[in-house]
């Protein structure tokens, strides 16, 4: 629960980051964005130990950002991606609710 929390706080921060630099040319708003996520998501991964973070920032009707940080599969040591898919079980109902 307290994860599922923490989540959405980075995501309110990093849309709140996203806000704020509205101004800057489209490329310099693109790479910004690009270096926060990574950020957020590697200490999320280094302070957790969560095995991976994937990310998707829509604006309006378009996808503006796109990653995936650590291992979606630990034990064959696959790379995460934007397309890897993971179980969600019971906290989807959080996002749908």
């Amino acid at each position: 629960m307290e994860k599922i929390k923490n989540y959405i706080i980075s995501a309110v921060a990093i849309v709140v980051l996203i806000g704020s630099h509205c101004v800057l040319a489209k490329e310099s708003r693109k790479k910004y964005l690009e270096q926060e996520v990574s950020k957020v998501a590697i200490d999320e991964i280094a302070s957790t130990g969560t095995p991976s973070v994937q990310v998707a920032i829509g604006l309006g009707d378009e996808v503006i950002y796109e990653g995936a940080f650590g291992h979606a599969d630990i034990e064959h040591k696959i790379e995460a991606t934007p397309a890897s898919r993971y179980r969600t079980d019971s906290v989807a109902k959080w996002f749908t609710a």
